[in-house]
C-alpha cells in the first residue's frame, strides 16, 4: 500500500467549465480517504467530484457544492451539498482504468485564475 497526498493545481479560464480526470492505473484500486477543491476564481463554482469509466459514463456522483470566490472546500469525508452535509468518515473506491473526475463548472462572467486540489487515497493492488 502506498498512500498519496498532495498539494496541486489547475487554470480556471472566464466562463469555462474545467474537467480534471485522474485515471486509477491498470490492476491497482484507489482508496479515496479525502477530496479537497478550492474555487481560485472571483465568481462562485460549483465545485463536483464524481468517478466515472473509461467511456465518461457516470458511476457515482460523489459530491457537489456551490463555493464563493476563492472558497476551499473538503468535499470528502464531508459527503455534502448546498442543502445537505453528511458528515462521517468515508471511502470511496475506484477500480482500475477508471477516473476520478473532478469539476468546476462556469460561474459566469470572471476573471478565472488557479484552483487547487488534494486528493488524500491509498494505491493498492487489485
Amino acid at each position: 500500500m502506498t498512500l498519496y497526498q498532495s498539494r496541486a493545481s489547475t487554470t480556471l479560464a472566464d466562463n469555462t467549465t474545467k474537467t480534471l480526470d485522474l485515471t486509477v492505473p491498470q490492476g491497482k484500486k484507489w482508496k479515496i480517504h479525502a477530496i479537497m477543491m478550492h474555487n481560485g476564481d472571483n465568481v462562485t463554482r460549483n465545485l463536483t467530484a464524481k468517478v466515472v469509466d473509461t467511456s465518461g459514463n457516470t458511476l457515482m456522483n460523489l459530491a457537489t457544492y456551490d463555493a464563493g470566490a476563492g472558497a476551499e472546500v473538503t468535499l470528502i469525508p464531508y459527503l455534502s451539498n448546498a442543502e445537505t452535509p453528511y458528515p462521517g468518515a468515508v471511502t470511496i473506491l475506484i477500480k482500475g482504468g477508471n477516473k476520478l473526475r473532478l469539476i468546476w463548472v462556469a460561474g459566469g462572467a470572471s476573471s478565472g485564475g488557479t484552483a487547487y486540489y488534494c486528493i488524500t487515497y491509498e494505491e493498492v493492488p487489485e
